[in-house]
């Protein structure tokens, strides 16, 4: 299953489709992160924060970028 039809599902309440969308890009957000933070605390709970944004909109998700480039935009607005 693609990223794109993961967020479609998380779209539609599907918590499978959330739980393997963080395991696929929970890692590489944090590290993302914590590299602009430079602190492991804070780098955390940003990814925490981003991932709850995608779950309350990714209804909205456009597919205007991959949805790697949407969840880091996310990270990186928090």
């Amino acid at each position: 299953m693609t990223d794109v039809d993961l967020v479609a599902r998380i779209g539609r309440g599907d918590k499978r489709a959330m739980k393997e969308l963080y395991e696929r890009h929970q890692a590489g957000l944090y590290h993302f992160i914590r590299a602009r933070l430079g602190d492991a605390f804070e780098a955390s709970d940003v990814v925490q924060d981003a991932f709850m944004e995608v779950w309350r909109g990714a209804d909205r998700f456009k597919g205007q970028s991959s949805v790697k480039t949407w969840l880091y935009g996310i990270a990186r607005n928090k």
